[in-house]
């Protein structure tokens, strides 16, 4: 079925509804009403995963057609630059159905933001994915923004941890101890990936353009952008209740893999699937919640409950890796959710 309810020039799509056709993504999906489900499916190969582009939010009080947030994952164009007519449609009608934009001769409607290093994004490349050409995607601008890989992030917050429990620097050494925490380049990772957003977060509100977001898979760093600049652009986002959805839609049923990356039921503290990706993006809110508190209805304490039942196990919220493996599960029925405790005890 191709989905009646819709708002503006979107629709929602069920072709996902049974988890066959993109196993890590959500059940529905939002669409432009003129890409069909058929189209949908011819698509659905040419992005790793079969990670499409799907809308993850649209600009408040533009009733649909101003700038859209979108996320997907990296294209397979290979060495020899391959096509799919689809994925150019699609990424079109983003353009065409932001009416709000403000065309000029030295600027694209549509923002690609690729959360890779350039040079690692070129290397995926060779091994036959990549990125949007211009040579392909002329009518989009297509940005680095030079965010590292997970294996540098579990790096970083090992290196933090160890100089946190060495007890090595005295209160009064504060300038050797600065040094210390800035060399295991935590801060550094969580810098780049608040100013990425800040790009994207400023292109969509002062230029008015819509915005595609990618990693290689769309489940990391795809994730951390396109939460973060929800959080800057929309004010829900900094509500209680909008964070908690925030979380439940970006990370949650857009296939963040948290069994893989938190280790839930891996005795392997060394597997190299895990990585701190999640308590990254936490740091990162903390930084907003920290600079401009007057902007949120909650503050760290709700980031550190979060943290904290992440590793606990004591909800099913964050356990299993895709929505599909959760719904399988049943574990609305056979767990207790975080968000239902957060609401309880929120004062």
């Amino acid at each position: 079925e191709e989905g009646s309810e819709s708002t503006g020039p979107w629709r929602v799509s069920q072709l996902n509804n049974t988890y066959e056709f993109a196993p890590t993504y959500p059940g529905l999906n939002i669409m432009p009403k003129q890409f069909t489900d058929a189209e949908l499916r011819a698509l659905g190969g040419f992005r790793s995963k079969c990670r499409v582009p799907s809308m993850s939010w649209s600009m408040p009080g533009c009733d649909g057609r101003g700038p859209t947030l979108w996320r997907c994952s990296q294209p397979k164009v290979g060495m020899q630059v391959k096509r799919n007519s689809y994925d150019e449609k699609l990424l079109r009608l983003i353009i065409s159905n932001n009416s709000e934009y403000v065309r000029r001769p030295d600027r694209h409607c549509l923002l690609v933001a690729d959360a890779r290093p350039q040079l690692n994004a070129y290397t995926n490349k060779v091994g036959g994915w990549g990125y949007e050409e211009s040579s392909v995607y002329h009518f989009l601008e297509l940005r680095f923004l030079n965010i590292d890989n997970i294996h540098k992030v579990r790096g970083a917050l090992k290196k933090l941890s160890d100089v946190a429990h060495s007890g090595q620097h005295s209160v009064s050494d504060l300038t050797n101890w600065f040094k210390t925490v800035e060399d295991t380049k935590w801060l550094f990772l969580v810098r780049t990936l608040l100013h990425g957003s800040i790009q994207c977060a400023g292109e969509m509100y002062k230029n008015r353009r819509s915005c595609v977001v990618h990693c290689s898979d769309g489940w990391d760093r795809t994730a951390q952008l396109s939460s973060l600049i929800q959080m800057m652009l929309d004010p829900y986002a900094r509500t209680i209740d909008g964070f908690c959805v925030l979380i439940q839609k970006d990370w949650l049923s857009f296939g963040h893999q948290f069994q893989k990356r938190i280790g839930h039921a891996n005795a392997s503290h060394d597997d190299q699937q895990r990585s701190p990706v999640f308590i990254q993006f936490l740091d990162a809110s903390w930084q907003l919640v920290n600079q401009f508190p007057e902007a949120f209805e909650f503050n760290a304490d709700l980031l550190l409950t979060i943290a904290d039942e992440l590793y606990s196990c004591q909800f099913g919220t964050f356990l299993f890796n895709t929505e599909a493996e959760r719904r399988r599960a049943k574990l609305e029925k056979r767990t207790f959710s975080l968000w239902d405790y957060v609401e309880e005890h929120r004062q």
